[in-house]
């Protein structure tokens, strides 16, 4: 890309995402092998959560929402002058603790708690930390007015009513 760039009339940028999640548009879409719409399919299907790591490494969520349109106002813009854009969201969480909000809104939504397990084996609640990190990576996107703030919990009990359709087809 930076050779085109270069050599080329080509007027073009790099967006590096971080973990991407949403319910698709396109019902033929394979987006379920993203990590929380993995769990949350977990969760609705097979009544569990299955971390297939120690779920203490941190992720940087960002809903497909905010993607699209970051990705509109650089198109729109005619002011960018960045070359690589990262969109992420301003915080970082724990795997671990990402499945604890799923196991939480599934129980508010459907009032069925749910084990997690961590490689197989159930998770010990006494254990788990939740702090975050704050992510300060994408200052070019917010000087270019991209804000990245859609609330992961409503992404997650968004992609719980896009389960339910499947539940209501059968």
């Amino acid at each position: 890309v930076k050779f085109y760039r270069k050599n080329s009339e080509l007027d073009c940028v790099i967006v590096r995402l971080a973990n991407s999640y949403g319910q698709p548009i396109f019902g033929r879409a394979n987006c379920w092998s993203l990590f929380l719409n993995d769990i949350c399919r977990q969760a609705h299907f097979d009544k569990k959560i299955i971390i297939k790591s120690d779920g203490q490494s941190y992720r940087n969520f960002v809903h497909f929402q905010d993607i699209c349109k970051g990705v509109e106002k650089i198109i729109n813009s005619d002011k960018y002058k960045q070359f690589v854009y990262n969109f992420c969201s301003k915080k970082s969480y724990r795997l671990i603790h990402i499945a604890k909000k799923v196991q939480k809104i599934f129980f508010e939504l459907k009032n069925k708690k749910i084990p997690i397990l961590i490689n197989q084996t159930e998770l010990i609640e006494n254990n788990i930390l939740f702090n975050t990190l704050d992510q300060y990576s994408n200052w070019e996107a917010y000087r270019l007015g991209i804000n990245f703030d859609y609330p992961l919990e409503k992404g997650i009990r968004d992609l719980f009513k896009y389960l339910d359709q499947f539940d209501e087809q059968n």
